[in-house]
């Protein structure tokens, strides 16, 4: 939305994501840091990776062609790129290659399972 309005709304497009990306991050941290100790350390990891990989987006197009034009068009494409790849590849290839241990671990969090 933001790249199809002109100057001075297309930041209020990009503060109203912000506020979106905050309340992800509360969401992602509560569910992290609930009382019952959910997860263990490789979801603590997998969290952090998904939080500050995301922060980077917002801050690529408020200096990008779309925002400030402080980055060329080619460095945009490029962190971007960079930033998909430690975002989604990073973040498989992190799962995938603890998933042993993560099967060894005992599930702590017993509220959510139901018996019928």
């Amino acid at each position: 939305m933001g790249a199809m309005t002109v100057a001075p709304f297309k930041y209020m497009w990009w503060i109203a994501s912000l506020g979106f990306y905050v309340i992800t991050v509360y969401l992602l941290l509560m569910r992290l840091y609930n009382a019952e100790g959910y997860g263990g350390q490789i979801l603590k990891t997998l969290t952090w990776l998904t939080i500050i990989s995301w922060l980077v987006y917002p801050i690529i197009w408020i200096l990008g062609s779309e925002g400030t034009a402080a980055l060329g068009l080619s460095q945009q494409v490029g962190l971007i790129t960079i930033t998909d790849l430690v975002a989604k590849v990073g973040f498989c290839f992190y799962l995938l290659s603890h998933l042993d241990e993560a099967e060894a671990e005992e599930s702590i969090n017993h509220s959510s399972q139901q018996y019928v």
